[in-house]
């Protein structure tokens, strides 16, 4: 399956999605690890998904610590945090990994925008997964707040292809994500340079 992405002009790999990569025991991580340091091409960016339990992504950002991945993502629970408690466990694990992790936000108010600030002028996120789902992706007083916050450079539109015109070409947003992408990489690479240049 990398194999086959890389193929398609995908050189970036979010590897664990939603919460696919959260089912595996602690005992296998190191394990996946290893396995994608082993089969990914020389540039391909990859970057694993940990938690979403803090206990488990705190045992994994010291696993992390001995391989050179860039970052990691990080999809805070939606029912059992609060905005404080993200931000504490964001700079927790970050401190523990010794690199800036990306974000995922996928809930209304999982975290304040003022808290995402704080985390982004204390240098501990290298990104922002953005993926609150809207009935009109046009119309998101959250991602107008955020993007007026830090910048829309940080951000990735992270729910696939369908709002990721608007979010790219609307709000400015840096590129998006996709689990289409595993598919048909080719079509995905494509899309991208079309939103790029303003020909979609």
């Amino acid at each position: 399956l990398i194999r086959h992405i890389e193929a398609g002009g995908v050189s970036t790999l979010l590897y664990g999605g939603n919460a696919n990569l959260y089912h595996i025991a602690p005992s296998q991580y190191e394990t996946l690890l290893e396995m994608l340091c082993d089969i990914v091409a020389a540039d391909t960016l990859v970057i694993p998904a940990v938690g979403p339990a803090f206990g488990t992504m705190m045992d994994q950002a010291h696993v992390l610590r001995r391989y050179p991945f860039p970052s990691a993502m990080i999809l805070p629970q939606k029912e059992i945090s609060t905005s404080a408690g993200v931000v504490r466990s964001v700079t927790e694990f970050v401190q523990t990994m010794m690199r800036p992790a990306v974000l995922y936000i996928k809930h209304d108010h999982n975290i304040r925008v003022e808290d995402v600030v704080r985390l982004v002028e204390d240098h501990l996120l290298s990104a922002i997964k953005y993926a609150i789902v809207r009935t009109n992706p046009m119309e998101d007083d959250y991602l107008r707040a955020l993007v007026d916050a830090v910048g829309a450079d940080l951000i990735v539109s992270g729910m696939g292809e369908q709002p990721a015109r608007a979010h790219m070409q609307d709000f400015g947003l840096a590129g998006f994500t996709s689990g289409c992408v595993c598919i048909r990489p080719d079509l995905s690479s494509r899309m991208l340079r079309a939103v790029q240049s303003n020909e979609l």
